[in-house]
């Protein structure tokens, strides 16, 4: 069932783990986070909320995808209500399946589709950032985004003490920038940066020295595809 290349969906694993379920007597429920339900369609979530009781864990399960976020948990995301089932939020980007080469692109992309985006990036093993725009972005045009972006700090304690998060909204005048190489959040000039993120340079150090064109070539491709 881990193998990629299974032909069966997301969805007739559920219904067959529903099956086994009610066979065994027990509860779809405490299956559920073994499943990737953003791989569900708007048909197939509505079947999966109908067999599970309308608990709100059971709703944001379903509804948004922040909720199976392995970067943040639901402790974390409830003090700003992220993890509400009416926000229905849709994985665009994951890491752990796409490759860091093309997160810049997706990000522009996906700033210039939808209304509402969310950006989670965990910086280390201590901290992880969230920013949310709630308006459109056109790549590369700097685009006047006021107070309006606002960006959440999870710090990630070692202990059982409680960390301190936080929520600060962008100012008036504030601009952001992303096209398929930089993201770039500011206050009137580029100087005065927030947020910048930018694509690594190139790293031709496994294949630079190769005698032959084709090698090169092959050494170029295979870094590639390795993001």
């Amino acid at each position: 069932m881990a193998r990629e290349n299974m032909a069966i969906s997301e969805f007739e694993l559920i219904k067959l783990t529903y099956k086994w379920c009610r066979k065994n007597r027990n509860d779809l429920m405490d299956f559920l986070h073994l499943f990737d339900v953003d791989l569900l369609t708007a048909e197939g979530k509505a079947w999966a909320l109908n067999q599970i009781p309308p608990t709100f864990a059971a709703l944001s399960m379903i509804s948004n995808a922040l909720y199976q976020s392995i970067l943040m948990s639901s402790r974390e995301l409830a003090p700003f209500k992220l993890n509400y089932p009416g926000l229905k939020w849709k994985c665009i980007y994951d890491s752990t399946r796409d490759r860091l080469a093309t997160f810049l692109d997706a990000t522009a992309r996906s700033l210039e589709l939808f209304h509402r985006k969310l950006i989670v990036i965990r910086v280390d093993e201590r901290l992880t950032l969230a920013i949310y725009v709630p308006q459109k972005i056109e790549r590369a045009e700097e685009c006047q985004v006021d107070n309006r972006v606002r960006r959440f700090a999870f710090p990630h304690s070692k202990g059982d003490e409680s960390s301190y998060r936080l929520a600060v909204p962008t100012k008036k005048n504030y601009r952001l920038y992303c096209d398929s190489n930089i993201f770039q959040l500011f206050e009137l000039k580029r100087g005065n940066s927030w947020i910048f993120i930018t694509r690594d340079a190139s790293d031709d150090s496994s294949y630079r020295n190769q005698e032959s064109t084709r090698a090169w070539r092959k050494g170029r491709q295979a870094t590639i595809d390795s993001g």
